[in-house]
């Protein structure tokens, strides 16, 4: 699996890079903690972004659901399930990794205690999902979560919270949600219009978020997504 990699010209390039290179850290760090973590299950897979920093030694398993506001063609799972409970017995997986998901779930207690079910005793989830962004993936967008939020539910299912970081934060935050509105209001009804308005608007939208928020303070109240590593005690 190769390197996933991001246009520079991407209306939301600071949002995805920021945030896959967080969900990286937080796989590396895990992985390094526990050389015998073997087998992972990637829950809601999409296209796999993630698969790659798995060694082979690794057993990684992608599912996702065939029916969502994402089209099948962007999906790569091993197998399908029904969006309920996962077809995989009690203390399976030693890790299991949800980016972006949780928020396309309508359910989203079941959804946390199947992945605590899944897990082995000791085993990790890594998850991330936004607090703040534009409606996508229509229909099939239902929640956006504070980094409170986050921790609560993951307890109440019965996970122990080892860290939980917010990503892409204040000025840079604001940067995207401007880019963004650029791209969906701005962009003219020709072929290309959507990479031309990136390269005159939200490129440079994206640059002055990231001078700024080198400059002026930040409290970090306002954020992106958030990224969790939590843990099966």
């Amino acid at each position: 699996m190769k390197k996933r990699s991001f246009l520079l010209f991407s209306p939301t390039f600071i949002a995805e890079s920021n945030l896959h290179r967080q969900i990286s850290i937080a796989i590396n760090k895990v992985i390094k903690s526990d050389q015998h973590r073997e087998k992972w299950l990637d829950y809601g897979c999409g296209t796999r972004p993630y698969e790659y920093l798995f060694s082979e030694k690794v057993e990684y398993i992608g599912i996702d659901v065939e029916v969502s506001g994402r089209d099948k063609k962007l999906k790569s799972a091993d197998y399908y399930y029904d969006g309920h409970m996962i077809p995989e017995n009690d203390c399976s997986f030693d890790g299991v990794l949800s980016t972006q998901v949780l928020e396309h779930v309508p359910d989203t207690q079941t959804y946390l205690s199947e992945a605590f079910r899944v897990l082995k005793s000791d085993g990790h989830l890594i998850l991330s999902a936004p607090f703040v962004y534009q409606e996508h993936e229509q229909p099939y967008d239902f929640y956006r979560f504070s980094s409170f939020q986050i921790v609560k539910m993951l307890t109440q299912v019965g996970f122990e919270v080892i860290e939980c970081s917010k990503i892409t934060v204040g000025l840079e935050a604001i940067s995207i949600l401007l880019s963004v509105w650029c791209i969906s209001n701005l962009r003219p009804p020709i072929r290309g219009g959507g990479r031309l308005v990136s390269f005159l608007l939200c490129f440079p939208i994206q640059i002055f978020g990231i001078f700024l928020s080198k400059m002026l303070p930040n409290s970090g109240e306002l954020f992106l997504d958030v990224v969790v590593i939590a843990k099966k005690s």
